[in-house]
């Protein structure tokens, strides 16, 4: 389930659905501009459960993973960017919440 910051929640795609793949309405981090002039151009930002897989046992595990108006976000190298527990994911969806009309890194 998707949690935004006001608390609501919401299902979320199937698990694992388009692992490693960017869908078209996925966010990419590497669009931000280090310098301070990229618009802010999300709503919300949120956190959700997803299950992935753990490379070094091989079994699935439970991580967390930002949204921002609930697509999911990745990371310039194009992986999903999730977290080991939701407090942590809770912590970065609040610094983007906290943007101006300009995101500042």
């Amino acid at each position: 389930s998707q949690r935004a910051l006001s608390g609501a929640a919401s299902e979320s795609p199937a698990a694992g659905e388009g692992k490693g793949m960017r869908r078209r309405y996925d966010v990419p981090l590497g669009m931000l501009k280090a310098d301070g002039t990229s618009k802010r151009f999300y709503k919300a930002a949120g956190v959700q459960r997803v299950e992935e897989d753990d490379f070094r046992t091989g079994s699935r595990r439970s991580v967390w993973s930002l949204t921002l108006d609930g697509r999911d976000v990745r990371t310039p190298a194009n992986k999903l960017l999730t977290l080991p527990s939701e407090h942590m994911a809770m912590a970065i969806a609040l610094e983007f919440d906290a943007q101006d009309s300009t995101i500042l890194p």
